[in-house]
């Protein structure tokens, strides 16, 4: 028993680890999933402070946007003004690590034409301590 003591102690901690890892990826994916409803389908932008940090890196960004955040919130704030009854339904989300990939189905009416748009987009969000620090994105072409 004595020899045992330390490999249940290291399968003790690997187990804690890997529930703590579990659980961080199952809220990492509740936190992104929140993101898109909120942001997008109740157009809170103001939430982005929620869920961003100050200088997040949108690796995707539109041309022009500004750095960080008030960049984010510019983008989206545009992207309510150019699509109404815009919608977004998170078809699968992925965590592992730090890191989320989800794919969405976006759909809204555009402003200018007035015809419908639909499409599908993948990102990927890092996350530190429950905020996003960096997001890609792709998938944008069915908005031409």
């Amino acid at each position: 028993m004595h020899k045992l003591f330390p490999l249940l102690l290291i399968v003790s901690i690997v187990t804690a680890c890997s529930n703590s890892d579990k659980n961080r990826e199952e809220e990492n994916k509740k936190i992104i999933e929140r993101v898109f409803e909120e942001l997008i389908n109740q157009k809170k932008v103001e939430n982005i402070e929620v869920y961003y940090i100050p200088d997040v890196v949108d690796h995707s960004a539109w041309p022009g946007q500004a750095p960080g955040r008030e960049g984010l919130k510019q983008a989206v704030t545009d992207f309510h003004k150019s699509y109404r009854d815009l919608e977004v339904k998170v078809d699968e989300v992925i965590a592992t690590g730090n890191k989320v990939v989800t794919r969405e189905t976006w759909k809204g009416v555009n402003n200018t034409t007035s015809k419908p748009v639909t499409g599908t987009v993948m990102h990927i969000f890092q996350l530190d301590n429950g905020k996003v620090t960096d997001e890609w994105s792709e998938g944008w072409e069915w908005l031409q």
